[in-house]
């Protein structure tokens, strides 16, 4: 999902917007949608588009508190799979990220 979203769009820095590249948005929700429909036929599982644009935000976003324990573990997630193929990079990483679980 990450690699699919840094093929069309390119680094998360280079957006200019928090949740989407700027100027975009059509482009972007089209993505969201190919990818609802892959996940689909390629494993049998209802996803919408706006759950995957949730989890990119999951890792792409900053987040300075977190709520719950899915939060953590979403952010977590999210933000290795964006780190790992590129999508961000360590200096988006936070210094500190507090939990109120």
């Amino acid at each position: 999902m990450y690699l699919r979203v840094l093929s069309e769009f390119g680094t998360f820095e280079s957006w200019g917007l928090a949740t989407y590249p700027s100027g975009k948005k059509k482009e972007f929700d089209k993505l969201m949608k190919e990818l609802s429909k892959e996940l689909k036929n390629g494993f049998g599982i209802n996803v919408t588009p706006e759950a995957i644009n949730n989890q990119i935000d999951w890792g792409v976003a900053n987040q300075s508190v977190i709520r719950n324990r899915g939060g953590v573990c979403n952010w977590i997630l999210n933000r290795a799979a964006a780190l790992e193929t590129g999508m961000i990079t360590s200096a988006n990483l936070p210094d500190t990220v507090m939990a109120h679980i």
